[in-house]
């Protein structure tokens, strides 16, 4: 009897210290991490438009002039995604990117110049990030922010008031994987 409890303490302490999951460390999350996944948001999932830009090099081939204002600000890496799903039976699309640039000091600094280049009469949003805004056009609304390290821009291809609201539900989920 001492035979077997002394095999199964055996058994038990290696499988204790053998186990390969460390669960006192931090979790690494990718930038990719970020992105919505399917159906997080129901009825939308990737329509296939995906790209991940690791160097100022390839973020230029994306988004061509626009690369210089993030690698002013210490662009790191960047992804996008692009989303279909329905509003009112037409099938519309949400294109997310979220750029990593290396810290929040970076981000903060971004933030601004993004505005002040690219927006005309934005809104405040106080729901996701650290500073949030809303632009609206005549075909469809866009949404950015930063929060950490990360600026974070999507933009619905409907002006309709239930797509920003889709929008800002993809905002939301964004914002809670952002630590």
């Amino acid at each position: 009897m001492k035979k077997i409890i002394a095999i199964l303490l055996s058994a038990g302490l290696f499988f204790l210290f053998c186990d390969k999951k460390n669960t006192s460390g931090p979790e690494t999350v990718t930038i990719e991490d970020l992105l919505v996944k399917d159906n997080e948001i129901s009825g939308w999932s990737r329509s296939g438009d995906f790209w991940l830009a690791s160097s100022s090099t390839e973020l230029a081939v994306y988004i061509d002039g626009a690369a210089d204002l993030y690698t002013r600000h210490g662009f790191v890496e960047a992804v996008s995604q692009t989303y279909q799903g329905l509003i009112e039976d037409n099938t519309e699309s949400i294109t997310i990117r979220i750029y990593d640039q290396a810290n929040k000091d970076n981000a903060v600094a971004l933030f601004p110049d993004y505005i002040n280049e690219n927006t005309i009469n934005p809104e405040t949003w106080s729901e996701v990030g650290e500073d949030a805004r809303i632009e609206r056009f005549v075909l469809g609304s866009q949404i950015v922010f930063h929060k950490s390290s990360y600026f974070v821009y999507m933009e619905v291809s409907s002006s309709l008031e239930q797509a920003l609201d889709i929008l800002k539900s993809f905002a939301r989920n964004v914002d809670r994987k952002i630590k």
